[in-house]
């Protein structure tokens, strides 16, 4: 019985050293490290392939949200250093780094700096479009889900937002997995544009200075 029982222990240990299946660490294993089982129900939900599509699609919109915005930057490097505008910045003179700000002054930008002129009609078809997509975009990233599953593809979202005096609003938002091929498309496009903006600028203002 003990070679028995030492066979066992040698059979499980090659079983353990194998490759660990999917999940395996992040999931199930660390929260059988936790007392208790109060971490079950959500090791499991990272198996579901529902709730994966959800964390998929908001990694899209922040991958692609965050290739448009890099382009801001560089127009607003190329308005701010090489073209030396400033605009509506007021008294501090930074160059704005916040996408608020960046909008309002590359808005500001294009329609007053006649450098801009080649650009205008459409970096500033390109700002509104981008603008009109931020709402969705800022929901999506500081909202969080009220509940682990959706109803009928719908998750329900809340976004508080804090104040100057402490206080806060709060927003339901309702993210639809059905509505996420529209919203996809129309970021995929936005970051390409701007990019191609971004290349065009570059040879313009930075190339030949």
């Amino acid at each position: 019985m003990r070679h028995v029982r030492q066979d066992r222990k040698a059979i499980e240990l090659l079983k353990s050293s194998g490759k660990p299946a999917i999940y395996a660490w992040t999931g199930n294993l660390a929260f059988k490290r936790t007392r208790g089982k109060r971490f079950n129900r959500l090791s499991h939900m990272l198996r579901d392939e529902e709730f994966l599509q959800f964390c998929a699609a908001i990694g899209w919109v922040e991958v692609n949200w965050a290739i448009y915005e890099a382009q801001l930057m560089r127009w607003c490097q190329v308005t701010f250093v090489v073209l030396k505008w400033r605009g509506i910045l007021g008294k501090d003179k930074e160059m704005p780094r916040q996408y608020g700000r960046m909008y309002r002054f590359l808005k500001d930008a294009f329609a007053k700096v006649p450098a801009l002129s080649p650009f205008k009609a459409e970096c500033l078809e390109i700002l509104a479009r981008g603008d009109s997509l931020s709402e969705t975009r800022h929901d999506l990233t500081h909202a969080t889900i009220t509940q682990m599953q959706s109803k009928d593809g719908k998750w329900t979202m809340e976004n508080r937002r804090a104040r100057a005096d402490g206080r806060h609003t709060v927003k339901e938002v309702v993210f639809n997995m059905r509505e996420f091929p529209a919203i996809s498309e129309k970021l995929a496009v936005l970051g390409r544009d701007a990019l191609h903006i971004s290349d065009r600028i570059y040879k313009t203002f930075v190339v030949r200075s």
